[in-house]
């Protein structure tokens, strides 16, 4: 667990995106409606498409994995030799519905939502939002030769669409690396344990030099099991932080005062 009375050396910083470096707001008003009024005529156009059918067959088998758990209430995605194109287009859209409705940070929704905002992006009729500390903060963190990583639910191509199309430019060429739930979930100690291992291929590191920045309690104490450093964002429409979190945990409304409570230093 942080603690709070001593300022720690911090040799790497991973972010997470939404109510961290970006506004709920927009992950939540913007990008979700806009994903949900682009399914139908996505799944119609790219049906064929391989990447498509992969993230497919596993919306596929979690359906049936959801239907048993009486958690999804209508049939599962059918197998395509079972049904028209059409049905099975309607039935993989009703899936996806219910994914969103129920908020869940599965894998193949992430990776169809990214392909779809990857091509409002490119039309300009999606441009990413990032609080105004964060580009000043990346900047000095940069000058001080820290490596910064993106953690987030969201696929690793949604986040570079994110920072590459964003109010203030492209700004991939800050970021060392990406994660999303393809090393894990964010709210399993186990995702943080692997991105160390990632970090130590190429790294001399260890889990307490790294800083974990997020808005979420849950993956803050996930993160915190597997030794990282913590620090919890708390943006404009952000979610109450518990009494017990802000006691466990550095709490931030400012990038800004990351500097104020830790030293960062090179490798």
């Amino acid at each position: 667990m942080a603690t709070k009375a001593i300022i720690k050396n911090i040799k790497l910083i991973i972010f997470d995106i939404e109510g961290t470096t970006t506004s709920i707001s927009f992950v939540a008003d913007v990008l979700f409606p806009y994903a949900r009024q682009k399914f139908p005529l996505f799944l119609e156009e790219n049906w064929q498409n391989e990447t498509v059918q992969n993230s497919v067959n596993e919306l596929r088998q979690l359906s049936k994995e959801d239907f048993e758990k009486e958690n999804y209430k209508n049939e599962p995605i059918p197998e395509q030799q079972n049904c028209t194109k059409e049905q099975l287009i309607q039935s993989t859209l009703n899936y996806l519905m219910f994914l969103m409705d129920q908020d869940r940070k599965v894998t193949p929704l992430k990776a169809l939502q990214g392909r779809i905002w990857q091509k409002g992006y490119a039309q300009n009729q999606l441009l990413g939002h990032i609080y105004d500390d964060v580009l000043p903060t990346f900047q000095q963190l940069k000058q001080k030769s820290i490596p910064i990583y993106i953690y987030s639910s969201g696929s690793v191509q949604a986040q570079k669409l994110l920072f590459g199309f964003s109010k203030e430019g492209d700004l991939l060429h800050y970021f060392d690396g990406h994660f999303d739930t393809n090393i894990g979930l964010k709210l399993n100690s186990e995702s943080y344990e692997a991105i160390l291992k990632q970090l130590q291929l190429t790294l001399n590191i260890n889990a307490q030099e790294i800083l974990f920045v997020t808005d979420s309690e849950l993956e803050a104490y996930a993160a915190s099991k597997a030794l990282f450093e913590i620090a919890l964002s708390s943006r404009p429409g952000n979610k109450q932080l518990s009494e017990q979190a802000q006691n466990d945990f550095i709490m931030i409304t400012s990038f800004n005062q990351l500097f104020n409570h830790y030293n960062f230093v090179s490798n």
